[in-house]
């Protein structure tokens, strides 16, 4: 779901990038605050559905913790009571008549409720068991730490964390909702924002910026990159040139004058023409990658430019 999602997201960005290089490329009328309000809302949806889905992830995994520890009290109890009552026929065949198989929820709580109803009526067993101090009624403690009331506790958080369930999942559901909602509505901008900008921009670096944004979700990782030209008119900004098959966004390192490694210049951007500022004049040499959901593309060949002050 968040791979098409993100998808259109991704294309709003670089629409909304477009818009602020192209002065005059405004798609249904609208600014660039707009579409960036637009974009903000959406990822505020994107946010939402992603909590409402590890809330109901932790929630399930809530859920199996508590069953799991009643599955272990069933069994380590019932083990401890045949053993206490086996100088007693009566108590230890009732103990032997319970079920043993709980492997699914509802195993291990009919099992759970019907150990802790004969547990409720067993007599406490033979001596040298003690008689326990105060009025009856008086429950047998199978080993320390595990009295009737605790096991009964066991089973009441169990079935408290599974009634949350149905409310996580209406949050995850309402939130998927809003998601599909919020999708088709940065499908409708993007589609108009194409098809309104391929009229407008005929020839041109404008249309090169808006034809280069992808159409389609990537089945692969990005071509190879590649730096086509590098406008450097004097002083630190330079627009960069670039491409890659299938890539929705691009990452551009460059070596400044002495340097002998790469360092980032721009991390991520989601158009074709990279505005960057250096930070110093000079000799530099450039590379850049394309990046996708799938992945990531093998750098460009060096491209080597001279910047003049």
């Amino acid at each position: 779901m968040l791979e098409s999602f993100d998808f259109e997201l991704g294309r709003t960005a670089s629409f909304l990038a477009a818009m602020n290089a192209i002065a005059t490329f405004r798609p249904d009328g609208r600014t660039p605050v707009m579409v960036g309000t637009m974009y903000s809302a959406a990822d505020g949806v994107r946010t939402a559905y992603e909590g409402a889905g590890v809330a109901r992830t932790l929630q399930s995994g809530a859920v199996d913790v508590a069953w799991a520890q009643v599955h272990q009290a069933n069994v380590s109890v019932t083990g401890a009571l045949r053993s206490l009552y086996r100088k007693d026929p009566g108590s230890l065949r009732a103990i032997e008549s319970l079920p043993t198989q709980d492997q699914s929820r509802e195993e291990i709580k009919k099992r759970g409720d019907l150990l802790a109803a004969l547990w409720a009526k067993l007599p406490l067993p033979p001596p040298p068991y003690p008689v326990p101090v105060g009025p009856p009624p008086h429950y047998v403690v199978p080993y320390a730490g595990m009295e009737l009331l605790d096991f009964l506790g066991l089973r009441s958080s169990a079935l408290s964390q599974e009634s949350v369930i149905p409310i996580v999942e209406s949050e995850y559901e309402k939130q998927d909702g809003a998601l599909h909602e919020q999708e088709a509505v940065l499908r409708d901008f993007n589609v108009a924002a194409r098809t309104q900008g391929m009229n407008q921009f005929t020839s041109g670096w404008e249309r090169e910026v808006i034809e280069a944004i992808p159409t389609e979700p990537p089945a692969l990782p990005p071509g190879m990159g590649e730096i086509k030209d590098v406008e450097a008119p004097g002083g630190p900004l330079i627009q960069v040139q670039v491409g890659a098959a299938r890539a929705s966004k691009f990452r551009l390192e460059g070596k400044g004058p002495g340097a002998v490694v790469f360092s980032v210049l721009v991390e991520s951007w989601p158009t074709v023409r990279i505005p960057c500022t250096l930070p110093m004049v000079d000799a530099w040499t450039l590379r850049v990658r394309g990046e996708n959901a799938k992945g990531e593309g093998e750098w460009s060949d060096d491209f080597e430019v001279t910047v003049p002050a």
